[in-house]
């Protein structure tokens, strides 16, 4: 049965594609990734497999979440696991990133510096640091987002982004998750006897300081990064051998009213 960090891995992340997208951002080859607030580490597990070569470094201070994330290592030691504060991790890598937009878990503005500063002391020589983050004209706006997606073994599960609270003097918001997953129907289109309904409301709520592109960028800058540069989620071309080609934004009449970008910081 699907637990929720299966359902959060199967509706709101594309880890396979995000790692040939940081790959291609960095552009030098990298080898090791650390992934910091990895939750179920699905993104290190990607990296991996993207190569005999590959390391990956996934940092968590939750033991429940880093025990199931190493329960899905599909082995060979490639994958380290830190069960600490993201400010504790020590590990050298290439690349280093802070997906689904946990990088406003850092809620005060000197924590933030503090943090980046600290990636940065970890990156090898020309690494880059790649945060997501959501923006736009609507992101203090209450409501839900649904949408419908079909599990590996035909479930049918319906994924609700909640945008519960907002606070827009102090950039702060409250945001949930939620999971219905029918089981799948029979060959009479219909479901099994025996088969029920899973509802999980809450499967996870976040209480974020929602960071700004630029806030971010000025941060960085702060924290000693040589430049920051952002980022489109999506490359704009890919070659006959499967590469990603990425480049940064440099007009912001690209970006739709509401949008999601990485924001890099490169170390000299």
């Amino acid at each position: 049965m699907l637990d929720r960090f299966d359902l959060y891995e199967l509706c709101v992340q594309s880890p396979e594609y995000d790692v040939r997208m940081l790959d291609a951002i960095h552009g030098r080859s990298p080898r090791t990734l650390g992934e910091d607030f990895c939750g179920s580490a699905a993104i290190s597990r990607a990296w991996v497999a993207l190569g005999a070569g590959r390391r990956a470094v996934a940092v968590d201070s939750d033991c429940a979440t880093l025990e199931r994330a190493q329960s899905k290592d599909p082995g060979g030691g490639r994958i380290t696991y830190v069960l600490a504060d993201v400010l504790e991790a020590r590990d050298r890598c290439d690349v280093i990133t802070v997906q689904n937009f946990s990088i406003c878990e850092l809620r005060e503005r000197p924590l933030l510096v503090r943090y980046l500063a600290h990636a940065r002391s970890r990156l090898a020589r020309r690494g880059v640091l790649a945060c997501d983050i959501y923006a736009g004209s609507d992101v203090f706006f209450t409501g839900r987002i649904r949408r419908e997606v079909v599990g590996p073994s035909g479930e049918r599960v319906t994924y609700t982004w909640e945008h519960r609270t907002t606070d827009p003097l102090r950039a702060r918001v409250q945001n949930a998750m939620h999971f219905v997953v029918r089981p799948p129907r029979t060959a009479r289109g219909r479901p099994a006897a025996s088969a029920r309904t899973l509802r999980i409301n809450d499967a996870f709520v976040y209480d974020w300081r929602l960071w700004s592109p630029p806030e971010l960028a000025d941060a960085m800058i702060e924290a000693g990064f040589a430049r920051v540069q952002f980022y489109p989620r999506f490359a704009e071309a890919i070659d006959d051998e499967e590469r990603f080609h990425v480049l940064p934004i440099e007009d912001s009449n690209e970006l739709s009213d509401s949008f999601s970008v990485y924001v890099v910081a490169r170390r000299d």
